[in-house]
């Protein structure tokens, strides 16, 4: 905590060397068309506070809760009859103290405490959340971004000096993807070039096959194939404006107000990626979260369509749902709303 409030009085020092930031280049995009929510629910009500990251699991939304509640995991029932809590903060064996996104594995839920280094392993089993550990880490292991196929992981260390890697729970690294795109980052310390620090927003395929991804911090994009369960290949590579000036101030890396903010979720189908994208200044901190459009590209990264919003949900996550074909993420207007987009007749 104590590290992020650095980072955000680095922004704000950050924020009165210049007034005129970076734009970026909508108009390399075809065509635009607003949508409206089909969906939306007051999650206040199902005393989800603000769903720092959620997902489907076997008819639930399972949401991961900030700090300053009791219970890390909420879990609301998709027809939004039921809520659960579970999974305490704290040091115990089934407890956490910081969270990432839950994440499905082997067709079981799990979610990944970096700062212990573990992964506990959950169920719901008559309306009730069930925990018990799983796994211990690695001191070298950061974080898991998700799990790609049998035993491998898309995965951040603090000793590699790759965008990402492909690991396993045991500390074995079978790939690393270097950061490819801007000579600035890539010569610099190991650390500050991987996805923990870029805030770099990665999705896979539904059909397994292929990945994206878009760093918020550089406005760089990536479109490839997961050759194998070992290796990945990216096809295309996108970066709309050369980035130069940074400020390193340990561990983070620092760009300076120019600067604009870009992808802050990103989904996909298996004809689709979606990109939440924020577009404004890095000084608006207390909007870092909020998105006010998705940039669709096809797999080849080509460009194909913004959605924008007829009524502003401020998103700050998105996921595909593929048997319904629609979006399905989170907003704060002011609280936090579960809302749905319909893509029949859009896409």
């Amino acid at each position: 905590m104590k590290k992020r409030l650095i980072y955000l009085l680095i922004l704000i020092v950050l924020a009165g060397c210049t007034t005129n930031p970076k734009s970026f280049p909508y108009e390399v995009f075809p065509d635009s068309v607003t949508v409206a929510p089909s969906k939306v629910v007051d999650l206040a009500k199902h005393n989800v506070l603000m769903g720092w990251g959620f997902i489907k699991y076997k008819g639930w939304l399972i949401f991961r809760e900030p700090k300053i509640t009791h219970h890390c995991i909420k879990a609301v029932s998709e027809d939004f009859t039921k809520t659960l809590e579970g999974v305490n903060m704290g040091n115990g064996p089934c407890e956490i103290s910081q969270s990432i996104q839950p994440f499905i594995y082997h067709d079981s839920l799990f979610v990944h405490d970096p700062n212990l280094r573990k992964i506990l392993h959950l169920d719901i089993v008559n309306d009730s959340i069930i925990v018990s550990p799983y796994k211990t880490l690695s001191p070298t292991f950061v974080s898991i971004v998700m799990p790609i196929a049998e035993d491998r992981f898309l995965s951040a260390y603090v000793i590699d000096s790759a965008l990402v890697s492909i690991a396993d729970l045991n500390d074995s690294v079978y790939f690393r993807q270097p950061y490819p795109h801007d000579e600035t980052l890539q010569n610099m310390e190991s650390f500050t070039q991987n996805a923990e620090y870029v805030n770099t927003k990665f999705t896979i395929s539904p059909s397994k096959d292929k990945i994206a991804y878009g760093c918020n911090e550089t406005g760089a994009y990536g479109f490839g194939r997961i050759v194998t369960r070992d290796s990945l290949h990216f096809d295309k590579l996108i970066q709309y404006y050369s980035i130069k000036n940074y400020h390193m101030v340990e561990p983070y890396l620092i760009p300076d107000s120019t600067h604009i903010q870009n992808v802050t979720y990103a989904t996909s189908s298996d004809k689709y990626v979606f990109f939440l994208h924020h577009g404004g200044p890095r000084w608006e901190i207390f909007k870092m979260i909020e998105s006010h459009r998705i940039l669709v590209y096809t797999w080849d990264g080509e460009p194909y369509k913004i959605l924008t919003f007829k009524e502003n949900p401020n998103l700050f996550q998105i996921n595909y749902d593929p048997e319904r074909n629609i979006l399905y993420g989170i907003a704060l207007n002011p609280e936090s709303q579960y809302v749905e987009i319909e893509l029949d007749g859009v896409l």
